[in-house]
């Protein structure tokens, strides 16, 4: 995957439901080809909106964060944080939600 300015991590995206998501997307798709890459949550209608979508999406199991497992999580979704960005190599890394994504990106990368 191309070095991108910019990484995204999201606990979900479209085509999940929800105003964040579409507001994320909007935001998004009007910015130059490559500028953005998407760390998010598997979802099992992605696959038409990721091949049309203008930036780079990557989908992954997020664990759920609740109870006992949150550590875990926590860990679990820091590691991937870390490994998108030692692959991507962007400028900037953008949490679209302070939990668990940005606490994710904060521990994994110390941003």
């Amino acid at each position: 995957m191309a070095a991108v300015r910019n990484l995204f991590i999201a606990s979900a995206w479209l085509p999940h439901r929800g105003g964040s998501r579409i507001m994320y997307h909007e935001l998004l798709r009007r910015q130059q080809p490559g500028e953005f890459s998407v760390l998010t949550s598997l979802h099992p209608q992605s696959a038409e909106f990721d091949r049309c979508a203008p930036y780079q999406i990557r989908r992954t199991d997020w664990l759920a964060d609740r109870g006992w497992k949150a550590p875990l999580a926590w860990a679990v979704l820091s590691a991937k944080v870390c490994a998108a960005a030692a692959r991507q190599k962007p400028e900037i890394i953008h949490a679209g939600e302070p939990f668990p994504a940005g606490l994710a990106s904060r521990l994994a990368c110390g941003l």
